[in-house]
Parts: C-alpha cells; sequence; structure tokens
C-alpha cells in the first residue's frame, strides 16, 4: 500500500475550516485573563463574533474549545462564555470557526470519516507479538488487525540464551515461597520455572535470579522470554533483570526490561527491546523483580534469551497450512503448519482497523485527503439553513465533496492476497 501523507487532528480541522471557509487561524498580541483574550489584527465592530467558536492551538489552554460571548472592538478583546483554566498569554495561536461550525462537530465528522473507511483503505501493518509452541494450534490475532496477507516463522535468528529454565533458579529465592521446575506445562525446553509468590512481597522486590557464566550481549537489541501468572499483570508490575553483579544487585551495570501486560492464565511471549545493551558486556546474573506488589500469586516463567531485530530470516507458512477463525478472530495452524514452526516468533503481515483520532496530536494512518472531503461533505449537510436555496447548494457541494472522497479512495491501492478478519 502506498505511503500517506500523515495530518495530526489540528491539521485536519483546520484544512476542513479552510474548505467550508469557516475559519481564520490568528495569534494573541496582548496578555488577557482566564475568559478573555486580545488580538489586534480582527475586524468588524462590536459583536462581530458573538457566537463564534474558538480552539487554542498553543500555551496552557492548548486544545480547549471556547465559545464567544462578546467582542468589543475598541480593545479588540473577546469576551468567552466560559472561563479557561489558565490565563491567555500573549503570543497564544488560535483558530476561529464560525458559529454554525462547532469545533466538536468537526472533531465526530472526522472519526465519522474515519469509520467509513472501506477494506480497501485500512492501513498497513506487522505484528510480531505471537509466538508460536509445538503444545498450540489457535493464537488470538492482534485485536486491531483485519486483514491477513502474510503469515511467516522467524527460522533463523541471532540470540543468546541467558537462561532456559529447565532448570531452578537458585541464586536469589527470597521472594518466594517456593520455586519449582515444572516439566508439564512449559513452553520451551524441558520445564519452566514456577513460582508461588506470597502477599505483601512489596515493591522492587527480587522475586528469584540465577547467576550465569559472564555473557557480552551488547550487540543484541532485545530481551525475550515467556511467562504466565494467575494473576493478570498490567505493564510494568513485573520486570526481568539482567546484571553484571552477582544476587541481581543494582549496584554495577544491570537493566531492568519490564513485562508488558499479560492476560491471566496465559502463556504470553514478551520480546522487549533494550534500552542500554550496549553496556551489557559482562551479563552475570537473570532475576524476575516485582515492581508493584499484586499479591499472592503463582507465576511461571520460561527462556529467556537476548536477540538481534536484524539479521532475522522469515520464511512464508504456506496459506493451505492455516485458516482464519472470523467468530473468534484467532490463526488456526493444522498440523504441517505446526510441524514447520515448531517454536517460533511470528510476523504478520495485513491490514490494520484505521485509528480514530482523540487529541490533537494524533496522527491519521488512512488517507487524509479523504478525510477532509468526507468531513466537509458531512458539514455542509449539517449547517445547510432553511432557506431553500442555500439548503440545494449546500447539498450539492456536499455531493460533490463525497465524490471527491469516493476519488480518491478508488485511487488507493487494494491489499492484495488478503484473508479478512473483520
Amino acid at each position: 500500500m502506498a505511503a500517506i501523507q500523515s495530518k495530526t487532528r489540528q491539521e485536519l480541522r483546520l484544512s476542513i475550516g479552510y474548505q467550508l471557509g469557516a475559519v481564520n487561524s490568528s495569534t494573541t498580541t496582548a496578555a488577557g485573563t482566564t475568559n478573555t483574550f486580545i488580538d489586534d489584527s480582527l475586524f468588524g465592530g462590536n459583536d462581530n463574533y458573538n457566537g463564534y467558536w474558538v480552539v487554542f492551538t498553543s500555551g496552557n489552554n492548548s486544545g480547549t474549545i471556547a465559545r464567544i460571548k462578546d467582542y468589543d472592538s475598541s480593545t479588540y478583546k473577546i469576551t468567552l462564555q466560559n472561563y479557561l483554566s489558565s490565563i491567555v498569554a500573549s503570543g497564544t495561536t488560535y483558530e476561529m470557526y464560525d458559529s454554525d461550525v462547532p469545533p466538536a462537530r468537526i472533531h465526530d465528522f472526522i472519526n465519522r470519516s474515519i469509520s467509513t473507511i472501506t477494506r480497501k483503505g485500512a492501513p498497513p501493518m506487522t505484528d510480531f507479538t505471537l509466538h508460536t509452541s509445538r503444545q498450540v494450534y489457535s493464537y488470538a490475532l492482534p485485536s486491531t488487525m483485519i486483514g491477513v496477507q502474510k503469515v511467516e516463522y522467524r527460522q533463523k535468528y541471532f540470540a543468546k540464551s541467558l537462561f532456559s529454565c529447565d532448570s531452578v533458579f537458585d541464586e536469589v529465592t527470597s521472594g518466594v515461597t517456593s520455586v519449582v521446575v515444572d516439566t508439564k506445562d512449559y513452553r520451551q525446553g524441558s520445564g519452566a520455572n514456577k513460582m508461588v509468590i506470597p502477599s505483601g512481597t512489596g515493591t522492587n522486590a527480587i522475586l528469584i535470579s540465577d547467576s550465569i557464566s559472564s555473557t557480552d550481549i551488547s550487540g543484541y537489541t532485545h530481551l525475550e522470554f515467556w511467562i504466565k501468572s494467575n494473576v493478570a499483570l498490567t505493564a510494568g508490575q513485573f520486570a526481568v533483570r539482567v546484571s553484571a553483579v552477582a544476587n541481581n544487585a543494582t549496584s554495577g551495570v544491570y537493566e531492568d526490561v519490564s513485562v508488558p501486560a499479560t492476560s491471566v492464565d496465559t502463556w504470553t511471549h514478551h520480546r522487549v527491546a533494550l534500552s542500554s545493551a550496549e553496556n551489557l558486556t559482562a551479563i552475570i546474573s537473570v532475576g524476575l523483580i516485582q515492581v508493584a506488589d499484586i499479591g499472592a500469586a503463582t507465576v511461571s516463567i520460561d527462556n529467556i534469551e537476548a536477540t538481534r531485530d536484524y539479521g532475522s530470516l522469515y520464511e512464508e507458512v504456506h496459506k493451505n497450512f492455516y485458516t482464519i477463525d472470523r467468530a473468534n478472530s484467532r490463526l488456526v495452524f493444522d498440523a504441517n503448519a505446526r510441524a514447520v514452526t515448531s517454536h517460533s516468533l511470528l510476523k504478520l503481515t495485513g491490514v490494520n482497523k484505521p485509528t480514530l483520532l482523540t487529541a490533537e496530536s494524533t496522527s491519521c494512518d488512512v488517507e487524509p485527503e479523504y478525510i477532509i472531503h468526507k468531513s466537509t461533505a458531512m458539514a455542509l449537510n449539517a449547517r445547510s439553513d432553511r432557506s431553500a436555496d442555500r439548503r440545494q447548494a449546500s447539498q450539492l457541494d456536499a455531493e460533490r465533496y463525497n465524490l471527491l472522497a469516493e476519488q480518491i479512495l478508488a485511487k488507493s491501492q487494494t491489499p492484495q492476497r488478503c484473508i479478512w478478519v473483520d
């Protein structure tokens, strides 16, 4: 799919306002108060801007929408209907919209336009969150993926094993009630470390660690591991620590790799970027840290390794070897796929559900010109008045912009070889 020139919500709103001829972008020229501002570039007589809308685009009130109550042409002072959280300083940029074009309405039109985008206009995506296991044949697809074009497995890659978890962590075990090698419920090798964490363990506590031979992982980019918990984990509650000091200490070189959110009672493979790998030249201890106290829990961990993001070789899984369970949004492998992929990171290529814009700086991931024209058509229909001539003109303009939007969508490249999920 061709690349797009992305626009933020603010940029889209301004373009729509310009297309409607309903916006003026300006800057305050003197300090105001929490419900007034001054701009000596304004023109017209008293009350000329009464009922208009303002969106502040810089300063402490950035993103705030307010309505104009009064305009004093002798002092160029605008009085707002409501009070703001901060004083409007001199040099604050803002956009002023006609009374019948509320900015909040434009925001709604923008998101409605994004929601109407067809499969053809859906943005591309690549996902690396799934990892296969011989015991598993079905995998939950990423929640935003609406179409799968290609499934690949990582056939070869650069890795250094830090701890296989086939033997028990035995350097530090003071943070757990017990830890054993579970040979029944594991994901790689011959077992996983299963630990019982008591309540009241506290924060930033070393649960378990193991000493390893000095290992240089300075040329690696990610830490990968499997984890399972009988308590759902939110991002950052746990961390895997690699340390150049015995007993997983932090008195020397170390790095805590935050464990992402993990669903309850589900083996989950995590691949997390290292932030200071260049310093990790002599790792001698690997451990699991409880950053936030989750209370009593049973947690298993398996196969901790350092990997490189570059130099990996991916092979495509033939489409005859898998199906898409649309009802449950899952990727289902047959025996052939399981035999080929074994224990492998998956690379999914497909298309994404378009992102709705909820903040000024959020960027669209679909063709912005489509959004602009589609939203303009909606705004024209919404602002048409009771006059028959004006109503007819607005509707004709709306049809014209709708046609422009459809023409832009028609020029978009259709995703190839796509199996639709949603």
